[in-house]
């Protein structure tokens, strides 16, 4: 069969994103792959990080320019994106084989393993090799992952580091049956939304 396969970027797009860290490419851009370059309905739709994999279709040139937009990136180190993994991988470790698998971690809830195995801390260093493992965020991640009501006005707000702020999320349907995502980071009561 053949492929073809483009970078989409707008503001609706993005994909495999939810734990990078803000200002990385897959918050805004998907590659979108097509039976033929004049197919209209996509096959698939990843992030671009898998043009860059030999699994991908993609020319040279095109697996080039997912390279430099990556290399190019501002990564942002927020304090938000980092209680937001830390929570996702609350008592969640790194096996002594170090596979980042998921299906592979340990799980510790009493966080006796050593602070440098933490999943949140290998995931961190993924993109800042310099990080120090945040032992307060080990032994209590809080409210950094998931739904949490906003203390101001109540409705539940989560993490998106595509807006590196706190967010009403919502859903809809396009008539094609497409899902759009859209993200309040606005709170009804005036500012940005919290949590406690």
């Amino acid at each position: 069969m053949t492929r073809y396969l483009k970078i989409s970027t707008g503001s609706d797009q993005g994909s495999g994103g939810f734990m990078c860290p803000p200002g990385h490419p897959n918050h805004t851009m998907s590659a979108v792959e097509y039976t033929s370059a004049r197919a209209r309905n996509p096959i698939s739709i990843t992030g671009i990080a898998y043009l860059t994999t030999d699994e991908a279709y993609a020319t040279p040139a095109l697996r080039e320019r997912a390279r430099k937009i990556l290399a190019d990136a501002e990564l942002k180190c927020s304090e938000l994106w980092i209680r937001h993994v830390y929570g996702y991988f609350k008592n969640m470790y790194v096996p002594e084989s170090g596979s980042r698998n998921i299906s592979d971690l340990v799980s510790d809830p009493k966080n006796v393993l050593p602070p440098e195995r933490h999943a949140a801390v290998a995931m961190i260093r993924e993109y800042f090799p310099d990080h120090q493992p945040r032992t307060d965020l080990i032994a209590d991640p809080g409210k950094g992952y998931g739904g949490h009501p906003c203390t101001k006005c109540g409705e539940s707000a989560q993490y998106s580091a595509r807006h590196d702020a706190l967010a009403k999320v919502t859903t809809s349907k396009s008539g094609a049956g497409i899902t759009r995502w859209a993200y309040a980071t606005e709170c009804p009561k005036g500012g940005a939304h919290t949590v406690d």
